[in-house]
């Protein structure tokens, strides 16, 4: 049954009907927009993760490249105790050129 106010303004059922007709399609755009958005966000972030699993994985090729701190550290020490033990075989081996000579002029001195 429709009513008595229906029957009276039958273009005024019309227009709002029109009117909530067209805030349902603005609804239905804007949640479209929303999804399309989330979809890009979605896009963008998954490239981005993509970019940096390639760096995490170029950094952790470039960082067996480099020697790490305490292993110069133990091979520097190595090379210090190296050169010193050279070091000490040259003082040697000269102290004993110049004994040498030394007893070489000795002997020429006394004959």
């Amino acid at each position: 049954m429709d009513s008595v106010e229906e029957q009276n303004h039958p273009e005024l059922k019309e227009f709002i009907l029109a009117i909530l007709k067209e805030r349902e399609k603005l609804t239905d755009f804007r949640f479209k927009a929303a999804d399309d958005a989330l979809k890009v966000s979605k896009e963008v972030l998954e490239k981005d993760l993509k970019h940096l699993n390639e760096l995490r994985t170029e950094v952790i090729t470039d960082r067996n490249i480099f020697v790490k701190r305490d292993d110069y550290m133990e091979w520097k020490e190595q090379i210090n105790r190296s050169v010193t033990q050279i070091r000490t075989a040259v003082n040697i081996r000269t102290g004993l050129a110049i004994l040498v000579a030394l007893i070489t002029v000795i002997i020429m001195a006394v004959k």
